[in-house]
């Protein structure tokens, strides 16, 4: 099962290999003046996935302790960590980009929460 779950991740990079959403950042930012620091939010949060993702297999090697921490980062997705941003999940044409990288960081968030429960047992 766990080999399962390393090969979803794989193939979620790969799928999120493309360019940050800047454009869809900016248009929404237009709409909203409350998300002046979107760029930098969704940047942290998309980089820290991407930097759990990138172990792969290595994972396998992480302590105790390692896997206990990132599972807590894991339990909050980007609504819940950033709530200022909640009016981002109606979907509008000029945010299809972001919208999709925030379905790839939710469905990468969600597969790495199944590993770690994985490894737990």
């Amino acid at each position: 099962m766990i080999d399962h779950w390393l090969a979803k991740l794989d193939a979620l990079a790969r799928a999120d290999a493309g360019p940050f959403p800047y454009e869809a950042c900016r248009a929404a930012q237009r709409d909203h003046v409350q998300f002046a620091t979107l760029v930098p939010d969704l940047d942290a949060y998309l980089s820290e996935l991407a930097g759990y993702r990138s172990w792969g297999k290595r994972i396998l090697a992480w302590p105790d302790e390692k896997v206990e921490a990132v599972r807590r980062r894991l339990d909050e997705s980007f609504y819940d960590r950033y709530p200022t941003y909640r009016d981002l999940q109606t979907a509008s044409a000029d945010r299809i980009a972001l919208h999709e990288a925030l379905e790839r960081a939710e469905r990468t968030r969600t597969i790495l929460i199944q590993l770690i429960e994985q490894l737990r047992r």
